[in-house]
């Protein structure tokens, strides 16, 4: 009968091929699996107290077929704006106002294919817009 007994060192190097083995998998789809939203754009929009404006078509349907934006982070200059999300046009009284000097961000693809906004200053206002995906 053999009374001879395991050290452990088996155990161990199996143990380590298998740490190996999925910090090796790990690190080919962690960029692929756990990749945070990056900003890919930015324009700058004008807005008047006499029409309702929206985002560039061309940002939110790239046109060489890239994935859609997933947010954008708004900064208003200026003057005041009235913005919608729901699909229906923002006026100078109604939607959610934001002053000069403020920013928002919208969190989904349809708020920003929805997204109206109006002046409801005096003047103009600029929105400072930066995308991401």
């Amino acid at each position: 009968m053999n009374t001879q007994t395991n050290n452990g060192e088996g155990g161990l190097e199996v143990k380590k091929l298998l740490l190996f083995t999925f910090l090796a998998v790990l690190a080919v789809l962690a960029p692929h699996v756990i990749k945070a939203d990056e900003t890919y754009d930015y324009e700058s929009i004008t807005v008047t107290t006499s029409a309702a404006t929206g985002f560039t078509a061309a940002q939110l349907a790239p046109a060489d077929y890239s994935a859609k934006p997933k947010a954008a982070f708004v900064t208003v200059e200026t003057d005041s704006v009235r913005f919608r999300i729901d699909g229906t046009a923002a006026t100078g009284a109604v939607g959610h106002q934001v002053s000069a000097g403020d920013s928002f961000t919208l969190t989904n693809y349809r708020d920003l294919a929805n997204f109206s906004v109006y002046g409801s200053g005096s003047g103009s206002a600029t929105l400072r817009v930066s995308y991401q995906r």
